[in-house]
């Protein structure tokens, strides 16, 4: 039996208004990749380019660690996984084509995130506005994020269903082998 919880009508308009600032986002024109690659350029976590992916990414606080694990390449191109998982170069290939549109699409709710956040923090350290004008900040930030996580959740379903069952469950099995080694 299949329950379905109705949505109060808030919730959907939520919905909605996510869902028309993301493609308004989308639809904008080459501005918003060039102020990604400024971002970029200036260093900000969220906005890993094709033109930062190049470099050598900046070193992670904990590498001063003995034994702290270095940034690795995506599953579907390394090539101990590849080898391990049985991972064949067409599903590689379509992996790395829903990576590549995910991170395209995801341009523009980045830099809103980035931009909310910082609003954000400003009205935190000024503290000139009311709480409730703080908790609709906080809505716009969270509401980016909920975009940037849904968007990732789709990307990993659409890797699943690339993979086969075997070879999701050798990927699990590597991931759950290297998150018990970084501890």
């Amino acid at each position: 039996m299949k329950v379905q919880i109705p949505l109060p009508p808030i919730a959907r308009t939520i919905w909605l208004g996510v869902l028309t600032l993301t493609l308004v986002v989308l639809a904008a024109d080459g501005r918003v990749a060039t102020i990604a690659r400024d971002e970029a350029a200036a260093g900000h976590k969220w906005a890993w380019s094709t033109s930062q992916r190049k470099q050598t990414p900046p070193p992670h606080q904990d590498s001063q660690r003995p034994g702290a694990s270095q940034p690795r390449a995506p599953f579907w191109k390394d090539p101990a996984i590849i080898k391990e998982i049985k991972l064949t170069p067409d599903q590689a290939a379509k992996i790395d084509a829903v990576w590549r549109k995910r991170e395209q699409d995801m341009l523009g709710p980045a830099l809103e995130l980035a931009k909310q956040e910082t609003e954000l923090k400003r009205m935190l350290a000024e503290r000139k506005v009311g709480v409730d004008v703080i908790g609709m900040q906080s809505d716009r930030v969270e509401a980016q994020r909920t975009v940037l996580a849904k968007s990732r959740t789709i990307m990993l379903y659409q890797f699943w269903l690339i993979l086969s069952p075997g070879q999701n469950t050798g990927l699990r099995a590597i991931w759950e082998r290297d998150r018990r080694e970084r501890r």
